[in-house]
């Protein structure tokens, strides 16, 4: 090892896994592997979060709902999502988004190929599990139901949304205290605090909190 460089590996087999060995000197300072599928981290901390993926520990639970995470910065994004809070921003397109996570995947998907086409409408996707979830659009086919109602949808969010009805569940909460099922309707009540109207009428320039109220508008203009 060269330069004192030195690889921790928690109870592993430094033989059977040189290929991964070599590519830790390269920042030359001490490493950690995950023995169970090799991953490798610069901090001791990073291993043991990273751990928790495997063994299905997750000690950082949300107050709002009920689900659980093994990284801190996961609850702290999670949460922004039930605040409607948006720190995320796209330097591209400047698309906001309450995770890191899927702003990350928003950017992928502004060099990424759309190379899944719907044959009925030309609609491109960049995922053929986005193109599958289009087709049922077109089949009328809704595979995702409510087993309390039997109540069916198109896509699994929907019943997601829908369940929450029954259950009386409102995860998304104002700080002023009102509570929404869906993070969007969250969105929009926040715009009575704030003032915000982002949805403008191209005819007269009135501008309206919620993209329905635009649409009533636009009637009158006969559009």
């Amino acid at each position: 090892m060269a330069n004192g460089q030195k690889i921790i590996v928690p109870g592993g087999n430094m033989g059977t896994l040189q290929e991964n060995i070599q590519s830790c000197y390269i920042d030359n300072q001490v490493q950690h592997m995950c023995q169970i599928c090799t991953k490798v981290f610069k901090r001791k901390f990073q291993l043991t979060e990273h751990m928790r993926t495997h063994t299905g520990n997750l000690p950082y639970k949300c107050t709002h709902c009920p689900k659980s995470f093994a990284r801190k910065f996961s609850l702290k994004d999670h949460l922004n999502l039930h605040a409607g809070i948006k720190p995320y921003l796209c330097n591209l397109c400047q698309k906001a988004f309450a995770r890191r996570v899927t702003l990350n995947v928003h950017i992928k998907a502004h060099s990424a190929s759309k190379v899944f086409k719907c044959e009925i409408c030309e609609k491109s996707f960049t995922k053929k599990v986005h193109l599958a979830d289009h087709l049922r659009l077109h089949s009328g086919d809704q595979p995702f139901v409510c087993t309390i109602c039997g109540k069916a949808f198109t896509h699994k969010y929907s019943l997601t949304v829908h369940l929450r009805h029954h259950r009386g569940e409102k995860p998304y909460v104002c700080e002023c205290g009102k509570a929404f099922s869906q993070q969007s309707h969250l969105t929009v009540h926040q715009r009575t605090h704030t003032g915000e109207r982002p949805y403008q009428c191209c005819i007269c320039s009135k501008a309206f909190n919620h993209n329905g109220h635009l649409k009533e508008h636009l009637k009158v203009h006969k559009i």
